[in-house]
């Protein structure tokens, strides 16, 4: 039988419109109200805060008021028979029409930005958080709950990442988002600026730059989407920006490992295709034994990639007239590879042995009867993401290093067990990643790592870390000294395009924040070029000040 199916879903017209209508309707804010009865402040000014509306004070302070939630950043607004007034992270929503219960809420922000991953089924560990297709991540779990769980924060969006461009590990809720800062002391968690990002200039509210939610990916759709599947807790931070190494490969450094892919491969997903993923029932294949007869757990299932087509039937319909949703299922690989870092890091791979029957390990052969053995404990956490496929086949047996650690290494990575850890985290990939960045990372570009201290400090970002060739990225600069914003400053910008030729682009005259920004123009270029820059300060100031970055070309859905 084909492994190929065939799934018919029925895509009701009615609801389909009611889904574009509520999408439309979501442009709610200041727009029921007529010109002049608000208190909108000009576009061009600056407002600290408003003071909270009665109706809203008791709400809000039972949310943690200011400390939590931020200074209030508009006026009360009337949307029909609906009240709502913005926070700095939020926005406060009145129904009266409601059951009492459920009059007052938060208004769902995450979902009006955009902001979405592909769910991933239960991994089912008992000790995570778990709900709506994303795992919360444990250090926001307390925080979650104290501001009421999903009737407050909302359901998940996204998996926790680590978002290096602002040195944060974020996670995007229905109403709410959560980030820590790298340095923030354990338990620390702040709130995503949701309310000024959405309001926008109707509220013209100066959020601190690392509260800014970041709506585009900062890395390209084969790395992101791994990444979300493996999790934070198993790649670890982002130590580096995709970039090309010596072998020609499109590269990107977590703190755990190395994902890398070719280029050409980019083009072979169309951009009809999404990933999906489905639990089967953990099973050993190859040479290895069969699994215990024994129904396993849902922590012992395996996790399998498939890849999914999705497209509209024109000759197949109900008789009702309805369209017919065709979806296409194959399994399929991981789009990325790993790279071999462990032994390019200088870990030797140890002789094979013989095998030994003992039920708490797991037998890798590699052939005349000699391989390696796994612990059951190590193997069942390694098929939960990805199996070998991840970490390659065992090339050491387990071994004790310092402070009472027993380590394991494959062809990728390497694996910790410290039995005197918390529950739940005894186990872990060991941070080689991080060794390979200090000692082979060659990129030259300053990225994540563009803030230089001087005299005068210059800050330059992007709109989004890829662009497709179609379509030139939105490139920000700010200007301060002593921690003030520099207004009225000329900044230069020089490209350098594939060719090598350079082009000079003026920006506007820095604002009031110090800030500026420029649309650059497109470049038709493959996957993957690399497209370097340099912002200048364009008046003499005794100094250097200059920052080089790039950003990067990259087509994919």
């Amino acid at each position: 039988m084909s492994r190929t199916g065939i799934l018919q879903v029925l895509i009701s017209k009615t609801a389909l419109a009611l889904i574009l209508l509520g999408l439309t309707a979501c442009n709610f804010p200041f727009t029921e109200k007529p010109a002049g009865e608000t208190q909108t402040p000009p576009v061009n000014s600056l407002v600290e805060s408003f003071p909270i509306d009665p109706l809203f004070k008791d709400f809000y302070e039972y949310l943690g008021g200011e400390a939590v939630l931020g200074a209030a950043i508009s006026p009360a607004i009337p949307l029909g028979n609906i009240q709502s007034q913005y926070l700095e992270s939020a926005l406060l929503l009145y129904d009266p029409l409601a059951t009492e219960s459920d009059r007052f809420t938060l208004a769902p922000l995450g979902v009006y930005l955009g902001i979405s991953e592909e769910p991933l089924p239960d991994p089912g560990q008992p000790e995570v958080r778990y709900t709506n297709g994303h795992v919360i991540y444990d250090e926001f779990v307390p925080f979650y709950e104290q501001l009421g769980g999903a009737r407050f924060v909302g359901r998940p969006l996204t998996e926790a990442r680590h978002n290096p461009a602002k040195l944060r590990i974020e996670q995007y809720f229905e109403n709410l988002g959560f980030y820590r800062l790298q340095g923030d002391p354990p338990g620390k968690v702040r709130l995503i600026a949701y309310g000024a990002y959405s309001c926008d200039q109707r509220c013209r509210h100066p959020s601190v730059a690392s509260s800014i939610p970041s709506l585009h990916g900062f890395l390209p759709g084969p790395f992101a989407k791994t990444a979300s599947f493996l999790g934070l807790g198993f790649t670890g931070l982002t130590l580096s920006e995709p970039y090309r190494n010596r072998e020609g490969q499109m590269e990107v450094i977590f703190q755990n490992l190395v994902m890398v892919l070719e280029p050409e491969q980019v083009g072979q997903a169309a951009a009809s295709q999404y990933s999906i993923r489905l639990l089967l029932p953990a099973v050993f294949f190859g040479d290895r034994p069969a699994a215990p007869a024994s129904a396993p757990s849902l922590a012992e299932r395996l996790w399998v990639p498939l890849s999914l087509r999705v497209g509209l039937s024109s000759a197949t319909a109900t008789p009702g007239g309805l369209p017919v949703v065709e979806i296409e299922t194959a399994e399929t690989t991981f789009l990325v590879s790993f790279k071999p870092i462990v032994e390019i890091l200088g870990i030797l791979r140890q002789p094979p042995v013989r095998e030994k029957a003992d039920p708490l390990l797991v037998f890798y052969p590699t052939g005349e009867g000699k391989g390696y053995h796994v612990p059951v404990y190590f193997d069942q956490y390694l098929r939960r993401y990805g199996g070998s496929a991840v970490s390659g086949d065992p090339i050491t047996e387990a071994f004790p290093i310092s402070g009472g650690i027993f380590r394991q290494c494959f062809i990728n990575l390497c694996l910790d067990f410290d039995p005197g850890a918390p529950a739940g985290r005894q186990l872990r990939p060991a941070p080689l990643g991080a060794e390979y960045e200090a000692r082979f990372h060659l990129d030259t570009g300053t990225g994540w790592k563009a803030d230089r201290q001087g005299p005068v400090q210059l800050k330059v970002w992007e709109d989004q870390a890829f662009v497709p060739p179609w379509e030139g990225p939105v490139i920000y600069a700010g200007l301060s000294q002593a921690g003030q914003p520099l207004g009225g400053r000329k900044l230069e910008l020089t490209l350098t395009l594939p060719d090598n030729s350079r082009q000079a682009h003026a920006l506007p005259q820095t604002d009031s924040q110090g800030q500026t920004s420029i649309r650059l123009p497109a470049i038709q270029a493959p996957n993957g070029t690399l497209v370097p820059y340099w912002v200048c300060l364009a008046e003499g100031t005794g100094a250097n000040t200059c920052i080089e970055d790039h950003y990067l070309i990259w087509n994919y859905p």
